[in-house]
């Protein structure tokens, strides 16, 4: 489905938009490599900082590109406002989002 619609999708639009960073924090919340630094009480380790800032510069400076190619809109502020629309009537898990926009910066190249 999404190689055949690839550059094609309908958008879901996001009544208020989610900020980039803070699902970025997420992701490294949930992440395994954290286990450690939680049970420490260590929020978030500078290392990891880096590498979220890291995947949002890339995002924004890839974003007109993921934005036509996978209809996954994102400011310039670094608010995300839509998400591909893959299948009509389906509401994705908005739970994967941190996890898929992570793998996601770390997969388009700089």
């Amino acid at each position: 489905m999404g190689l055949s619609e690839f550059s094609n999708f309908g958008t879901i639009e996001l009544a208020e938009g989610l900020p980039v960073r803070e699902l970025l924090a997420l992701s490294m919340e949930t992440d395994e490599m954290l286990d450690e630094a939680q049970e420490e009480e260590i929020r978030v380790p500078p290392y990891l900082m880096g590498l979220t800032k890291t995947t949002i510069d890339i995002l924004l400076q890839r974003r007109d590109m993921i934005a036509e190619y996978f209809a996954l809109n994102i400011t310039s502020e670094g608010i995300l406002t839509t998400l591909p629309l893959l299948l009509k009537n389906y509401t994705p898990h908005f739970g994967k989002l941190p996890s898929f926009l992570r793998r996601l910066g770390r997969n388009v190249p700089p």
